[in-house]
């Protein structure tokens, strides 16, 4: 994804500047990236950035008039209307709906300014007056930063990779970091898949000097949402229907197109409702199934009928499965590993994505925030994959992943969930459009964590939508809530929906054993035509079975696997694969996960 990358170090200019260069073109992943260095000796810095050509940061490096404060800033920032003017009227230069306004809010506010930037980002600083430079991130850590600190320095980057090109002795697992990987679909708090980088949480505010690092702090604590008096009912519902139009009508403001990313649920049929487009003045898309529509794309269809807004279902079918073993391996290079097939998915339907917009407006997080929803669970994988060696460190991520639950549900989504468990997707996603959700706003943020307990958060959409958008009450979602019809009709359509959910699960991943077997595989593939694509756009278990048994026999078999072989039995992982492809026992995730560091491997170890 674009991002940035750098490095303090007391090595001669030389040999800086040219691991510097390697590293950013280790984060030029497409043509229509802009990138470059900065160096500035005299303080042992030096940075590189890429960006989305056209995109709010592609205006780097960012400076003042003088030259002396300059910014790299990976992600957006959503400014307050009265910040932009006021910096206009002390007579500030900076174009409109970009970055560039962000150096003279620094110079206006000094360390203050971190505290003030609202969104999804990650930044390098560097003030040539003071001779200090800054690395920051946002306050949940969702735009991520790597970094290392060893004998030659303090390298930092958005992606992993970028370091492994530049330290040869960071080429090698993290056997906790993989562990949780495993485990629970990522690496926990500050770990990392990789030996000797470690990610830098949310919040954090490092300052160096010298060639130094001289301070490491916090310029947000999680305390200030956590500590705040809940509000009323009432009062809640009132402020938070009063704010949520405001802030998603905020993250439409773009100096290039934006889509909608629609699906059948509640949060993206509450952004619609915030927003209340002009007819036409919007286009929308969902991602669907090669086998059927989708309840998403059905429902998405009518509510952007109902706005006047045009719709486009973004299907993954046989141009995508035809090529699905390039599209793992660049899934895999372009996530650091943190994601697999699911992830080659998501890469294509992105890439087709930008096609019609290149910024990509969701309703991400807004059921985990609001309605308490929790897909994140840590469960180590069946059988004895693992060696036994790392039991230990598979009982710590245990214990980690049980005190990260025992928090408030807004502040386990917002610290934890959101930043660690979806870093692979978002990679992916950001590699292809700007992505952005007004959930995950400050001040919405903030608002959420005074919710009350016993308010219902399906009630708050309901309520937010009848309010803003009366008309789209109208359309049942995807799970069955909403929809016109009496009790009984409501009811009815919500138990079919949901039960159309599980069972297509329990036919896909979750398939029972018993059901994958030869004897049963006619009644396997007579379930699977009926049933797949009624609520998932992409098909792990039945493309690996129908259309990836070669490619996975050759990555795992003869691709290197010996970076692997430390950590996970072989003989174990290969009575897996057979069993599944000789239709015994369903293995789809742990497949998945084995595959995925087979190529990390290759990728990233065999350099």
């Amino acid at each position: 994804m674009p991002g940035i990358a750098g490095l303090i170090s007391s090595l001669p200019d030389k040999p800086s500047r040219e691991r510097l260069g390697l590293m950013v073109r280790t984060l030029i992943h497409e043509d229509f990236y802009s990138h470059g260095t900065f160096h500035v000796p005299e303080m042992a810095v030096h940075a590189g950035w890429t960006s989305l050509e056209g995109s709010f940061n592609d205006c780097m490096p960012i400076a003042n008039e003088t030259g002396e404060v300059i910014l790299f800033l990976a992600g957006e920032v959503f400014p307050d209307a009265r910040e932009i003017s006021g910096l206009r009227g002390k007579g500030h230069p900076f174009e409109e709906g970009d970055a560039g306004y962000l150096v003279h809010l620094y110079e206006e506010t000094g360390n203050r300014f971190f505290g003030a930037l609202n969104g999804c980002f990650s930044g390098f600083l560097i003030d040539r007056r003071s001779g200090t430079s800054y690395l920051f991130n946002d306050r949940c850590g969702m735009h991520r930063i790597f970094v290392h600190e060893g004998k030659d320095g303090f390298f930092f980057s958005s992606e992993a990779k970028a370091l492994l090109a530049v330290l040869p002795e960071t080429r090698e697992f993290d056997p906790k970091g993989l562990c949780e990987f495993v485990s629970g679909g990522c690496t926990l708090g500050e770990n990392s898949l990789f030996k000797g980088i470690s990610v830098l949480p949310g919040g954090s505010l490092l300052e160096f000097a010298g060639g130094k690092l001289q301070r490491r702090t916090r310029y947000f604590d999680r305390r200030e949402w956590e500590e705040q008096d809940p509000l009323s009912e009432r009062e809640f519902t009132d402020r938070f229907i009063g704010l949520f139009p405001e802030t998603a009508r905020r993250y439409l403001s773009s100096r290039q197109r934006v889509g909608v990313s629609l699906t059948g649920g509640l949060d993206s049929r509450m952004v619609m409702a915030g927003i209340d487009p002009a007819p036409g003045s919007l286009p929308c898309y969902t991602f669907g199934s090669m086998y059927r529509d989708t309840f998403d794309v059905k429902v998405a269809r009518r509510v952007a009928g109902h706005c006047g807004l045009s719709h486009r279902v973004l299907i993954p079918g046989e141009n995508f499965l035809g090529d699905l073993r390039d599209y793992l391996e660049r899934a895999v290079f372009l996530s650091d590993g943190y994601l697999g097939l699911s992830g080659a998915a998501e890469l294509y339907v992105n890439a087709l994505a930008r096609e019609i917009a290149p910024v990509r407006l969701t309703g991400n997080w807004g059921s985990e925030l609001l309605r308490g929803i929790r897909a994140f669970q840590f469960a180590p994988p069946r059988g004895k994959i693992l060696n036994p060696e790392l039991d230990e460190y598979i009982e710590e991520g245990r214990k980690t992943f049980r005190r990260m639950s025992e928090m408030s549900g807004a502040s386990f989504v917002s610290f934890f969930h959101a930043p660690m468990m979806s870093h692979g997707r978002i990679s992916i996603e950001r590699s292809q459009v700007d992505l952005r959700t007004p959930f995950l706003d400050n001040g919405l943020m903030a608002l959420i964590h005074r919710k009350p307990e016993r308010l219902d958060g399906f009630t708050l959409a309901e309520t937010l939508i009848a309010r803003c958008r009366p008309d789209l009450l109208a359309i049942p979602t995807d799970r069955g809530y909403l929809g016109d019809g009496g009790f009984l009709a409501r009811k009815i359509r919500r138990i079919h929906r949901e039960i159309l959910f599980k069972v297509e699960y329990r036919i896909g991943p979750g398939t029972p054993d018993w059901l994958t077997r030869k004897n049963s595989r006619t009644v396997s593939h007579v379930l699977e035509r009926l049933l797949l694509g009624r609520h998932k756009f992409y098909h792990l278990r039945s493309w690996i079975r129908d259309y990836f048994e070669s490619a996975m026999r050759e990555i795992l078999e003869n691709d290197k696997t010996i970076h692997i072989s430390t950590f996970v039995n072989e003989r174990e992982w290969k009575r897996m694969l057979n069993e599944h492809v000789l239709g015994k026992r369903n293995y789809t995730e742990e497949i998945d996960s084995i595959l995925t560091l087979s190529l990390i491997g290759k990728l990233f170890f065999s350099q």
